[in-house]
């Protein structure tokens, strides 16, 4: 039903001000109708299976800052901004919407719990890059691979993949 895309055009849907060149924008396609998510471009973007739940890190503003926003397909409007952030990376949504991850700068993978507005630390510190976050699909464990040598029960300092409990926060190789 609904189709997220990236453009720079100008004309898509009216917009007050000078957007900037590559904008994020849902089209619902029962509806035929555009719905504009970013003014300012975004980081990076994922969304739920059924398109309802759209996560997206919101490119650096002026003060080095940038926000993670969601967006409710259908209702037709952002649910949701936190912004404790330097840089976004490597967003994931979990299929029911309520958890959402990312890679704040290039140290630290956390998980953002959106009914309670708490955000949790499943891998940080300065050894290693955490890449490709998932949830499965009943949205309790998020994957992800490091090589950082200081997470947990790693022994042989090279890439690894760990399981993180959402519910328990516990990590495990």
């Amino acid at each position: 039903k609904y189709v997220i895309y990236s453009s720079d055009a100008k004309n898509i849907v009216p917009v007050s001000g000078t957007p900037a060149s590559a904008n994020l924008f849902v089209y619902d396609r029962a509806l035929g109708t555009n719905y504009i998510l970013t003014t300012n471009g975004a980081s990076t973007i994922a969304s739920t299976p059924d398109g309802r739940y759209v996560v997206f890190g919101g490119a650096l503003a002026q003060g080095g800052t940038a926000n993670v926003y969601v967006w409710d397909s259908q209702l037709k409007q952002r649910i949701f901004t936190n912004n404790p952030l330097n840089s976004v990376g490597n967003i994931a949504i979990s299929t029911n919407g309520l958890w959402i991850t990312y890679i704040l700068g290039s140290s630290s993978l956390r998980v953002i719990d959106r009914l309670t507005k708490s955000n949790i630390t499943v891998s940080a510190g300065p050894f290693g890059f955490r890449s490709n976050p998932r949830f499965s699909g009943d949205g309790r464990y998020l994957v992800y691979a490091t090589s950082a040598s200081n997470s947990p029960a790693d022994v042989n300092l090279s890439r690894d993949v760990y399981i993180f409990d959402v519910l328990t926060r516990s990590n495990s190789l």
